[in-house]
């Protein structure tokens, strides 16, 4: 009854113009929750030192190790990896670890100028409303693709090399948070987009209905009532819906 009541008046278009930008804060505002909780869990893929771990028997206790992008961590002392003298003996294996380092923070990064201009679009003008999905959308895919080749190429690591191939070695959490990092960030792109399109269309049904609005009349000012003003008013209501 409300929303009958706020778009009594309203032409045909305007009224689909409404339900259509109504669709794309909804999105918006759904997107923002998510983009909150995509930027924790990347945040934590960084914070957490344990992309890869392990728990050795020793003795009468386990001895927990773990490997973060920055430091390793071998019965709760953690200390800097790679370190300079490891990059000295293997510059392969540390550029490659240092890659994937940079990648994860080129994903965060690429995150939190995705949420600014999200919040941007939801405050600012009419113009950034409605074309602000397609910023965010550019930059969430650079997040997806960052996280991914992170993600991908610890993967490999861990399979390849030797330094991992002794004891009980497997993907751990902070992996994991990446990992639903991108796949959020993937679903931001999706659903964003599907909306976007569906409410973007073309000017071109606006300015029909304003044609019609002047020939709907007879010269007595009365409605008109024939087939070409019917024909003209569903090509009318087509346009403003698609």
């Amino acid at each position: 009854m409300a929303e009958a009541t706020e778009i009594q008046g309203l032409g045909w278009c305007e009224v689909e113009t409404t339900r259509k930008e109504r669709a794309l804060r909804v999105a918006y505002s759904v997107s923002l929750v998510v983009h909150a909780v995509d930027l924790t869990f990347i945040g934590a893929s960084l914070w957490y030192p344990e992309w890869f771990s392990s728990r050795v028997w020793e003795g009468p206790h386990y001895v927990y190790s773990s490997y973060g992008l920055d430091q390793k961590c071998v019965a709760g002392v953690c200390q800097r990896f790679p370190s300079d003298s490891e990059c000295h003996q293997q510059e392969a294996f540390c550029g490659v670890w240092k890659s994937a380092s940079f990648s994860v923070w080129t994903g965060l990064i690429f995150q939190m100028a995705g949420l600014l201009t999200l919040v941007c679009a939801c405050f600012g003008d009419r113009f950034t409303f409605l074309g602000g999905w397609k910023v965010i959308a550019v930059l969430q895919a650079v997040c997806v693709s960052s996280l991914i080749f992170a993600t991908l190429t610890m993967d490999v690591i861990l399979e390849t090399s030797s330094r991992f191939r002794q004891g009980h070695w497997s993907l751990g959490r902070s992996w994991t948070f990446a990992t639903v990092g991108w796949v959020l960030s993937l679903f931001i792109i999706m659903s964003l987009t599907i909306v976007g399109l569906m409410t973007s269309g073309d000017n071109s049904g606006e300015l029909y209905c304003s044609d019609l609005d002047s020939v709907t009349t007879i010269a007595s000012g009365e409605e008109r009532d024939d087939f070409y003003y019917y024909n003209r008013r569903t090509r009318r209501n087509y346009l403003a819906c698609n």
